[in-house]
């Protein structure tokens, strides 16, 4: 037993001093110097305005000369993006779980137990509401007469501006693990809904109108991770 354990002492010495040997030789490689940045044109704060939430997903939205927010504890807010000063104020006292849209008289929120809300800007009452596979964490797009939503089951839906009807659903797959991903999705004019997902394919949907069903038209691979290392 005694020379077990001497014979085990002396190889855990021998394997030590290689480990010590292998990293005393090994090269480094040094990081690239930090490059200074430098800023070709100053920001200065003009007007500030406090938000119930800090998630990324509230991000607000410019339309018509205003700034338009929504907020965690149901606060729909018009802004003078000149001035900062509040032009509306409306409490539609349901919890939101993103951004909203915006569409002539119209905003455009999701709630917390996965319903999606057209609101009146002017009246604060809830036009219609429709019942979402899932909770929606970033802002809808609106435009050319439909609202688009993308949920966190990765699934993108088309609502009818007017009066709410689903006109067509796309199902994503999605990775076993992944990062929250909120404001990468983006209306592209008036003729397609650029989407960015968690994977590694940025798909170009087709325009989003009732007479198309949302098909995926133009995927391009843009990285493809690589997890075994």
């Amino acid at each position: 037993m005694r020379r077990q354990l001497l014979v085990v002492a002396v190889l855990s010495s021998f394997t030590l001093a290689g480990c010590a040997s292998w990293f005393s030789g090994s090269s480094r490689i040094e990081p690239t110097p930090l490059v200074a940045i430098k800023s070709l044109q100053p920001l200065n704060v003009k007007w500030s305005l406090s938000q119930a939430s800090a998630n990324t997903g509230f991000m607000p939205v410019y339309s018509n000369g205003n700034v338009v927010t929504a907020d965690a504890d149901g606060r729909i807010r018009t802004v003078d993006a000149l001035s900062g000063r509040v032009v509306s104020e409306l409490n539609i006292k349901r919890d939101l779980s993103s951004g909203v849209a915006v569409s002539g008289n119209f905003a455009y929120v999701g709630t917390v137990d996965g319903k999606l809300l057209a609101v009146d800007r002017a009246s604060g009452k809830v036009r219609w509401e429709q019942v979402l596979t899932s909770v929606a964490q970033e802002a809808p797009q609106a435009s050319d007469g439909v609202v688009v939503v993308r949920t966190t089951d990765g699934r993108l839906t088309s609502f009818a501006l007017d009066d709410g009807k689903q006109l067509w659903s796309v199902a994503q797959n999605l990775p076993q693990l992944i990062v929250r991903n909120t404001g990468s999705m983006k209306l592209v004019g008036r003729d397609a809904l650029m989407v960015g997902r968690q994977v590694d394919v940025f798909p170009f949907l087709a325009k989003p109108m009732a007479t198309h069903c949302g098909r995926v038209s133009l995927p391009i691979r843009v990285v493809l991770p690589n997890w075994s290392g």
